[in-house]
């Protein structure tokens, strides 16, 4: 619930000044975000979509096949996690 959430909140709200602070966002740099707040946001989307597919999988009889969707999308999410992490303190020495 919570990555789709995001997801909609990037993809159509990444302009709006009440959410800058959430995404870091300064009200001069809506325009250079934009395109890659609408790609994250819909990267938060389709795995928010996954893992409630690999739930209903594992809740109506096909546990190893929903097992599998969640554990990658969870995976996922925790190694982009860390690259995020890694990429932020790389570009924040550049400044």
């Amino acid at each position: 619930m919570t990555l789709g959430s995001v997801g909609i909140l990037e993809i159509f709200f990444h302009g709006n000044q009440r959410f800058h602070r959430i995404f870091l966002i300064q009200p001069d740099d809506v325009r250079a975000v934009r395109m890659w707040a609408m790609n994250v946001g819909a990267y938060n989307f389709a795995f928010a979509f996954g893992l409630a597919v690999g739930l209903l999988m594992v809740n109506t009889g096909n546990a190893a096949g929903g097992k599998s969707i969640v554990l990658f999308c969870c995976a996922s999410h925790v190694l982009l996690g860390f690259w995020l992490w890694v990429t932020e303190k790389a570009c924040g020495r550049v400044r």
